[in-house]
This record gives C-alpha cells, structure tokens and sequence, in this order.
C-alpha cells in the first residue's frame, strides 16, 4: 500500500464544530418556516448558483416583517461554533512532515466568510496547500464528480490521499473511487486515529 502522501479535511464536524439546533431556533424566531432554509434553496446556494443577495432576499421574504437582512445572516451564522486550536495545530504539524493538506467542504459563500474571518485564528490558507468550496466548485459531496475534480488538480492517486469525513456517504463516494477514508465522529479527537493511518 502506498504512503500517505495527502490529508484532505472536510471541515463541519471534523475541523470546525457545528450547532445547528442554534441556527434553527434563531430562524425560528424569526418566523422562517420550518425546514425551508435546508430545501432546494439551500442547495442551489451551497453550488454557488445563486448569490448571497438572492439567498437572503428570499429568506427574508419569508421571515416576519420588520426582520431585518443582517438578523437573518446572523441566524444563519450562528451554527458555525468553535474550531478547536489543537486541531489546526494538527494539520499544521502535517504540513511540517511534507504530507499535503487540503480542505473539501460542501459551504456557502456567508457560511466561509464568516468562518475565515471569525473562526479561523489565522488565514485559512496558512494551514492547506489549496482550499475546494462546493461553491467554488458547482459540485458537492457525495457526488463523485466533486472528488475526481479534487484528485485531478492536485496530481496525486487516490490511494495516496486519505480523506476525512463525519458523514457516512461522503466516505462511501470517496472509498468508491479508491480514496482512503476515515469517518471521523463529531466533536471527536481523531488525531491518534488518523496518525495510525497515516504511519501504516
């Protein structure tokens, strides 16, 4: 079996730590009904194929009235949490060993503006050796198409690369195309684990 050679990181639930029963209750509070700010809406959002403006226009029209646009986006905001420090340490010290780290999160624009610029101590850049945004991308995870793309721009196998997830059908596409892949539970220390993959 080859080394690794690549870490890519998912980053809600495996990096950065994540509450969405907050944002939900704060969207309740605005009067949003249930459910639909994780309807299509939201997918089309998080590839990038509508704007902010748009997306937060349509909440907004939903919301009581009165609500203003910034109580929205910060509703929206408020699920992102912490990041813990010891975590980015972690693939800082990879970086250090000469194994390549990258960042693959299925995001939107408001989410990642928020998250480099209140979550992340320092710029996100300094800790990956590139960044892939489902928004970026106009592909999210599970498809397979996200990872091929992945693969394809930073030249390495698949069977190089080990790819960190917390969700069951992230891994099963990654695993599909011979990525390895560790399923990390949430608000986990999974630095031992994913040193013992990395050392085998």
């Amino acid at each position: 079996m080859k080394e690794v050679n690549a870490v890519i990181f998912d980053l809600g639930g495996v990096l950065l730590n994540l509450d969405l029963s907050h944002s939900k209750t704060k969207m309740d509070v605005l009067g949003l009904p249930d459910g639909l700010a994780y309807g299509n809406i939201f997918e089309q959002y998080q590839l990038g194929n509508i704007s902010t403006d748009r997306f937060f226009s349509y909440l907004q029209s939903l919301c009581d009235k009165g609500t203003e646009r910034q109580e929205i986006i910060d509703a929206w905001n408020s699920c992102l949490s912490d990041m813990p420090e010891y975590k980015l340490q972690y693939v800082l010290q990879l970086r250090k060993r000469g194994i390549k780290t990258y960042l693959l999160s299925n995001t939107n624009e408001a989410h990642w503006n928020h998250i480099r610029t209140n979550i992340f101590p320092r710029p996100a850049e300094d800790y990956f050796d590139a960044i892939y945004l489902s928004q970026e991308l106009h592909l999210a995870k599970p498809d397979k198409a996200i990872y091929e793309a992945v693969l394809s721009h930073i030249g390495l196998q698949a069977d190089e690369c080990l790819f960190l997830d917390d969700t069951e059908e992230n891994i099963e596409a990654a695993s599909s195309l011979g990525i390895r892949t560790y399923r990390t539970p949430v608000r986990y220390d999974w630095r031992n684990d994913v040193s013992g993959i990395i050392c085998c």
